[in-house]
């Protein structure tokens, strides 16, 4: 550090570091003129041409500017010199604060305040124990999912009868009734309510199939304590329903015309069954390479504590809100951030402190195990994933590296899930 006199190095905690440094007159004086020629070599003032204003005009007309950039540069320049000389890795912008006047011959002391990222010791990471789960679907589930497929493909046509039946799309007026009164803002006109659905109310449902167009049905309710709007938590309420009409649901037949009538790409009932089949296994793919890495990681963290500085847990805090809001549309991202950002802010933390422990302990076992990521290796990453850099790429490929050679050291317990919950 020959650019520096002094030097002395405090730790007001865990994760701060407290630099004082003095910079020499010399060095002072040298990018003082660099800074004065910089500003010179654009100044402008009535009478003179840019560039040629007197040196002593010059400080009297942008002093303050030439002072900014003088004590930027000579902290910029010191500061991480400083950093490396005493191997800290800044994981904070440092807060800086001047003990001595900048002057053109006069040396610059000044205090520098930050966080750094934490020496990590990766003891615990062989033979560990591990649930991994496997997400699974079976026959029934492609059974349930063509079901789906045809119960979207229905037709609602008018019905040859009178009464009302449980496959019938049944179109009312509604009012709601809380504390003997009408309340407008819960009751409406064509309201409709689809008998064949599961989330129907069978109280609903009954009151419904065998009447007809211009009868009345009534339902009564107790709604819950917590219930979202004040004006209906806890209490009873009467629907009233007035049928104005209601069409029959006829499904499709599930053979080879139906297939083709789907897609061109079907020719019989098997090649959906197929494509779902596909499906499904692409999804179950990704959800077990999700999850696979998740659980390594996890048990790694778990077995290897490591006290992470909070400017660490913020970036990375930070960087999982900004995912999410790139998954919303502009306008909802905007209300979230202006109207829920506390919230959101917080429902983060956790995962951010997960993900900033995982980062640093991959990060040091892969100078440990010494991973590398060949240049063909690179390259093959960078063709699969677009607006990847190389040293994203490079560093993914490593982390997998590590996660693989995690996995085969350990004990693995394999915990199959179903990949659709029971009623899905």
């Amino acid at each position: 550090m020959k650019d520096i006199e002094n030097f002395s190095l405090a730790s007001p905690s865990t994760h701060e570091r407290e630099l004082t440094l003095t910079i020499p007159s010399a060095v002072v004086s040298k990018e003082f003129e660099l800074a004065l020629k910089n500003v010179q070599r654009v100044a402008s003032r009535p009478g003179f041409r840019p560039g040629k204003i007197p040196s002593n005009m010059v400080m009297n007309f942008y002093r303050a500017e030439i002072n900014k950039k003088l004590t930027e540069t000579l902290i910029d320049k010191s500061f991480d010199d400083a950093c490396k000389n005493q191997e800290l890795i800044p994981v904070s912008k440092p807060q800086i604060e001047p003990i001595s006047e900048i002057g053109k011959e006069k040396p610059f002391t000044y205090k520098a305040l930050f966080q750094i990222k934490p020496k990590v010791i990766v003891s615990n990471f062989e033979k560990l124990n591990i649930d991994i789960k496997k997400y699974v679907f079976s026959e029934q589930d492609i059974s349930d999912e063509l079901n789906s497929i045809r119960e979207s493909q229905a037709r609602f046509v008018e019905p040859e009868r009178d009464i009302i039946s449980a496959e019938d799309l049944v179109d009312c007026d509604s009012e709601v009734v809380i504390d003997g009164v009408v309340n407008p803002k819960f009751s409406h006109q064509d309201y409709s309510v689809p008998l064949f659905a599961l989330n129907v109310p069978e109280d609903l449902r009954s009151e419904l199939i065998g009447k007809q167009v211009g009868e009345k049905a009534m339902v009564k309710y107790t709604m819950p304590t917590e219930h979202q709007e004040p004006e209906l938590a806890g209490k009873e309420c009467e629907m009233l329903l007035t049928i104005k009409s209601f069409k029959e649901r006829q499904l499709p037949l599930l053979d080879d015309e139906f297939a083709k009538d789907l897609s061109e790409q079907f020719t019989k009932l098997d090649d959906v069954k197929e494509a779902i089949k596909l499906r499904f296994t692409i999804t179950a793919k990704r959800r077990n390479e999700y999850y696979r890495q998740e659980a390594i990681t996890k048990a790694l963290v778990e077995n290897n504590p490591v006290d992470v500085p909070p400017a660490m847990i913020e970036r990375m805090a930070m960087s999982l809100i900004n995912r999410e809001l790139e998954t919303m549309k502009e306008s909802v991202a905007q209300e979230v951030v202006k109207n829920h950002w506390q919230e959101l802010w917080q429902s983060v933390q956790g995962r951010a402190l997960f993900r900033a422990q995982a980062e640093l302990l991959l990060e040091e076992l892969i100078k440990k195990l010494n991973v590398q990521a060949s240049d063909e290796e690179v390259a093959e990453r960078i063709k699969k994933i677009k607006e990847i850099s190389r040293e994203d790429a490079a560093y993914s490929l490593q982390v997998e590296k590590v996660i693989n050679a995690l996995e085969q050291s350990a004990n693995i317990n394999v915990v199959e899930e179903p990949l659709f919950s029971q009623g899905n």
